[in-house]
């Protein structure tokens, strides 16, 4: 998988359009990174993306909603959840798609999961200062990466942009 999303970040300069399919935190983590490295401040592009695909593994495809997650992280088990849920046989076939273009003045990625979508407008005034470590994922991207973020329809899908 990874020479396959090592090429995924040629196409940032080649401004073709690329398409990869990803379902674990560590395909995540190697796409994000791939991508990320092209621009000038790679670890927090990296950090914006890696946040959006997360969201779209845990809370879309595998249906792990907010108090869930903050209880399976004080329990410790979060990450083995994640894992054994990936691999249930009504998940083992769902994938997130990433879709990378190049614009004269952008990149933009396009982040679908398979899952029934969310509240996505309640997530877009979230205070990220709050002393909850969990629901600000979709600010900590916007902040770090994405000059403009729009989710389409239910929620399920996410166009980011990043900013050349």
């Amino acid at each position: 998988m990874l020479t396959k999303l090592a090429k995924y970040a040629n196409h940032v300069n080649n401004m073709q359009p690329a398409i990869s399919r990803i379902k674990s935190f560590e395909d995540a983590q190697q796409l994000a990174d791939s991508i990320a490295e092209k621009f000038a401040a790679p670890n927090l592009i990296s950090m914006g993306i890696l946040e959006l695909l997360l969201n779209a593994i845990e809370h879309g495809n595998l249906n792990i909603g907010h108090d869930e997650k903050c209880r399976l992280h004080q329990q410790g088990i979060w990450h083995q959840e994640v894992n054994r849920r990936i691999n249930l046989p009504e998940n083992s076939a769902k994938y997130v798609e990433v879709e990378l273009s190049h614009q004269e003045k952008y990149v933009s990625i396009k982040i679908t999961d398979q899952g029934q979508g969310f509240n996505w407008q309640q997530y877009q005034q979230k205070n990220i200062l709050g002393k909850n470590t969990h629901g600000r994922g979709i600010l900590i991207a916007k902040s770090l990466a994405f000059t403009n973020l729009e989710y389409i329809g239910c929620g399920n899908q996410v166009i980011g942009k990043i900013s050349l």
